[in-house]
């Protein structure tokens, strides 16, 4: 209809559709999570690492899948592809895509009998280890970093068809409204459980994350893009709320079972992820600078290429290699050090050599009417980017 805004061409469309400032924000996440789990626990609760790594993650997956997404829906409105076809296209892309690996770490540690796996198995095969996690209120002994891949599988369950069929002119506001679930949904869990685990790993509890990164790419593709006072403004919002529940945790009230640990819980993830989202908005424009250079250099490019086998190796190796081959050494940096050189050596062959292959066969579903003719700039949440993986 006429009073529709219509989708207009990539941002990024006379560029390379690499987007590697990006790539390296993946690999920073990557690393982030990777030392919380076999680092220095004091150092990671500090710096609020394991934090820090599974939202940039989340914001950097909204922002890039919804934008492929409505790249997608411009093919189907100027008749290139219908509707379903682009559906079709979207799961057909992700299963070879997160599938492959996701049930082969799962099928290995079940063989091995790796602790807690077997007796939980239906949990991880329906991609629903979030709802075990949130249900017992505790991490668990095994696979418990599985439950952001289940918050993202079923985040984008529904998502694809909410941004393919939804007017477009309702989007913004609709995205609005799913952010502000994210700190309501944590801040009704913290207070009718207690319990920190339950009220974080919810799906509803992670989508002002999802949702910010969303609203950043349709800000991109359908309106315009972002002014500098708007970066600027989320910047400022993010590190406002983020020193704001720093000074509660400093203050010791954070950590009471009262209304301040409510609000920590409520506005800390609300805080990083406004701030990621001004973050991935300069990267994917390109930011200038030494961090900008930093975010280009090859090796965390690269990093941030095989981070969805960091992710899903990272907890799954050391088990295997204290339990098969010798003891691992306590928490702290000689420990993070093998887990980390351990993880990449395998990631990296398992990225060449059965990842990369069965990603390429995503050119059989393309998203628009030619086989082969769109290769976008697509990535999920602890996974890289479509292009690339």
């Amino acid at each position: 209809p006429a009073a529709e805004r219509t989708i207009r061409d990539p941002v990024m469309a006379n560029r390379s559709d690499r987007m590697p400032q990006l790539d390296g924000l993946r690999g920073l996440a990557a690393l982030a999570v990777v030392f919380t789990h076999s680092g220095d626990p004091a150092l990671a609760w500090a710096l609020d690492l394991g934090v820090v790594g599974v939202k940039l993650f989340f914001v950097l997956s909204g922002f890039l899948i919804t934008g492929i997404l409505l790249e997608a829906r411009r093919n189907a409105d100027s008749g290139s592809r219908r509707y379903r076809g682009v559906l079709l296209s979207f799961y057909a892309r992700r299963f070879l895509r997160i599938f492959p690996l996701y049930y082969l770490v799962l099928l290995a540690c079940a063989l091995v009998d790796m602790p807690g796996v077997r007796a939980n198995l239906p949990w991880h095969v329906s991609y629903l280890t979030n709802f075990h996690i949130g249900h017992n209120g505790d991490w668990g002994a095994s696979l418990s970093h599985f439950w952001t891949l289940a918050v993202e599988e079923q985040f984008y369950l529904l998502w694809p068809a909410f941004i393919l069929f939804a007017p477009v002119r309702w989007l913004p506001m609709s995205i609005i409204a799913i952010i502000l679930t994210g700190p309501v949904s944590r801040a009704c869990l913290a207070v009718t459980t207690t319990n920190l685990v339950t009220s974080l790993t919810a799906t509803t509890s992670c989508l002002d994350s999802l949702g910010l990164g969303a609203l950043l790419a349709v800000l991109n593709k359908v309106e315009r893009r972002p002014a500098p006072r708007l970066t600027r403004g989320l910047l400022l919002a993010g590190l406002a709320v983020s020193i704001g529940i720093a000074a509660l945790r400093l203050s010791g009230v954070g950590r009471s079972q009262g209304i301040g640990w409510t609000a920590v819980v409520t506005l800390k993830d609300l805080g990083y992820s406004l701030i990621f989202t001004w973050l991935v908005s300069r990267a994917a424009e390109g930011l200038p600078g030494a961090l900008g250079l930093l975010l280009a250099w090859r090796p965390l490019v690269y990093t941030g290429t095989i981070s969805y086998g960091i992710y899903v190796y990272h907890e799954v190796l050391p088990y295997m290699w204290h339990s098969k081959v010798l003891p691992l050494p306590g928490e702290g940096t000689t420990r993070f050090l093998i887990v980390l050189v351990a993880t990449y050596l395998v990631a990296a062959v398992s990225w060449a050599i059965y990842e990369r292959p069965l990603n390429n066969l995503k050119d059989l579903f393309p998203y628009s009417g030619l086989a082969g003719n769109h290769r976008a700039s697509c990535c999920t949440p602890l996974r890289p980017c479509e292009s690339s993986s």
